[in-house]
């Protein structure tokens, strides 16, 4: 899919699911099971294996250190480092995910969108845009992350406000893009505005398949020149097992415990969460290498 043809029709799926559940609200059951079978098959294809390339851009940057195995090694035990630190601290775990997660998908799109800067406060407001119109579900999964109801409660009164702030955020970024004339950004923005009527899981696919995932695929290609097919082969054994460590660490976290939905999201959320804090760092050193800096 070209980065030509990609933002616009992600903006149309989302379009699309929000525009068939207000005219024909009995439909909601098919089309989310349809958008969450594009999710999937997104984060099998693109999503996973986007971050599972870290051994390979760790060679490709030639830095003298770690060999392969020191590295994978190393790259586990971060894991399992921010695992035991989040079980042990979940609102400091919460928030360092969160907060690192902003500037990991901030400068991935403003990158790819050729600017140089504002990208902490552009993937801040993507993912404000996403969460701040789904309190209920954000703190029913946050709350099987261990966080206390007094803090749930805090950030529910809150979020009306919040919801404003991201408002003017969101029409600030488009006055910018428009002046800049970025079209890309401006079928993002679009996308963004209909996740306030999408579920939350499917919102957030949507910008980390739809966008986040295609934007580290994107630079992973610009950087190497290699196809599709050639990254994701390279990328398998590394995806196979991180989609085992997210299995095993969900059936850790859900064993003995009547899981539901929230149950479940909230330890694959951890999981991912856990996972992806060393894929960060290692995708920052990577753009900034492909940006020749």
């Amino acid at each position: 899919m070209t980065e030509t043809i990609r933002p616009p029709l992600v903006f149309a799926v989302a379009a699309a699911y929000v525009t068939l559940n207000f005219f024909f609200p009995g439909t909601q059951v098919e089309a989310d099971f349809v958008l969450s079978g594009l999710l999937l098959a997104g984060l099998v294809v693109i999503g996973i294996p986007h971050g599972a390339l870290d051994v390979w851009t760790y060679q490709q940057r030639k830095v003298n250190g770690l060999s392969t195995l020191q590295y994978i090694i190393a790259y586990l035990l971060a894991i399992a480092f921010v695992f035991g630190f989040w079980m042990a601290f979940p609102v400091m775990g919460l928030a360092l995910f969160l907060a690192l997660s902003a500037w990991h998908f901030g400068q991935a799109d403003i990158s790819m969108w050729g600017l140089r800067q504002g990208g902490w406060m552009w993937g801040t407001l993507a993912l404000a845009m996403v969460l701040v119109w789904h309190t209920d579900e954000v703190m029913q999964i946050v709350g099987h992350m261990g966080i206390e109801q007094a803090l749930q409660q805090k950030i529910t009164a809150v979020a009306p406000s919040l919801q404003w702030i991201a408002v003017i955020g969101w029409f600030a970024a488009a006055a910018r893009a428009i002046y800049l004339r970025n079209a890309h950004w401006l079928w993002t923005l679009g996308m963004l505005a209909f996740t306030p009527w999408i579920p939350l899981l499917l919102a957030f696919g949507m910008y980390f398949v739809g966008q986040h995932s295609f934007a580290g695929w994107w630079h992973l290609q610009n950087e190497t020149h290699m196809r599709s097919t050639e990254l994701w082969l390279k990328a398998l054994p590394f995806s196979l097992g991180a989609w085992s460590l997210i299995a095993l660490g969900v059936w850790f976290l859900t064993f003995g415990v009547n899981s539901d939905l929230q149950a479940t999201s909230g330890a694959f959320f951890m999981l991912i969460g856990c996972i992806s804090i060393p894929h960060i760092f290692e995708s920052h050193w990577f753009l900034r290498n492909d940006a020749g800096e």
